[in-house]
C-alpha cells in the first residue's frame, strides 16, 4: 500500500515534475520544506506535482508548481508518478537519480541516491511514468 505524501512547502521556486529533497535551511516555523534536487548525494523525498500554479500561457514564461512558501503536492515513496521530466535517455526498469536541474537521469555510482524506477522509455525532454522507490546504490 502506498504511503501518503502530505503537502510540502516550497523553500524556493519549484518547477513541475522535478525530483525534490528536503530543504536543509534552518526554518523552525515550518515543517516539510523542500527544494529541487541538484545532485544525487542527498536523499530525495519524491517528485513535484505535474501541474503548474499558472495556466501554461506564452505570456507566463517559466511555469512553477510552487513558489517560496507555497504548498505543493509531492509524489512520494510507494506512489506512481505519471510525469517525471527526463534529462537523458532511460529504459523501462532503470533506476533514476537527479541531475543538476532536478530532472531524471540513469542512476549510477556507488552511494548515489535514486528516487524512482522507470515504467517506460523516454529521451531528454520527455515525461515518463515512474514508480517512486527511494534508495541508495551499493558498491
Amino acid at each position: 500500500m502506498p504511503l501518503e505524501s502530505p503537502n510540502w512547502v516550497a523553500g524556493a521556486s519549484i518547477r513541475p515534475s522535478r525530483i525534490l529533497v528536503a530543504s536543509g535551511a534552518a526554518d523552525h516555523t515550518k515543517d516539510r520544506v523542500c527544494i529541487e534536487a541538484t545532485n544525487a548525494t542527498t536523499r530525495p523525498i519524491g517528485i513535484s506535482q505535474a501541474g503548474g500554479r499558472e495556466a501554461p500561457l506564452p505570456s507566463v514564461g517559466t511555469v512553477y508548481a510552487a513558489k517560496v512558501n507555497e504548498t505543493l503536492a509531492v509524489i512520494g515513496e510507494g506512489q506512481q508518478c505519471s510525469d517525471l521530466l527526463l534529462a537523458a535517455t532511460l529504459q523501462n526498469g532503470q533506476l533514476i537519480m537527479a541531475d543538476s536541474a532536478g530532472c531524471g537521469i540513469v542512476a549510477t555510482g556507488a552511494g548515489a541516491w535514486y528516487v524512482a524506477q522507470a515504467l517506460g522509455y523516454g529521451v531528454a525532454g520527455d515525461r515518463i511514468p515512474v514508480q517512486v522507490t527511494i534508495g541508495q546504490l551499493q558498491a
